[in-house]
């Protein structure tokens, strides 16, 4: 199912992230793709815990945010949560990107 993501963009672009901050993500289907589409950041090893539901604009573009929480410091991947109208629902890599999340020291 991951192949069906044709491109994902998000801002702001940075080398390091902090816990408070927010992406805004935007991911086009490469066909129109019909459901319910969640994002959120993940561990390499972990899954998806924390999701946020996207908005759909159109059958192959879906909008949303993902906060960034003190639990997710570490190298991070961008995860997105299918489901499918018809199908079965995944949990896919949305790309290569690790995202690096630091601790906010004082």
């Amino acid at each position: 199912m991951s192949s069906l993501i044709e491109r994902v963009d998000y801002t702001p672009r940075k080398d390091v992230y902090y816990p408070g901050e927010v992406l805004y993500v935007s991911l086009q289907f490469a066909k129109p793709f019909v459901g319910e589409c969640e994002i959120g950041l993940a561990g390499a090893r972990e899954e998806l815990r924390r999701r946020t539901t996207c908005r759909q604009s159109t059958t192959r573009l879906y909008e949303g945010q993902v906060y960034i929480h003190d639990d997710q410091v570490g190298p991070c991947i961008l995860m997105a949560a299918l489901t499918p109208v018809a199908g079965q629902p995944a949990t896919v890599a949305t790309g290569d990107r690790i995202f690096q999340v630091q601790r906010v020291i004082p």
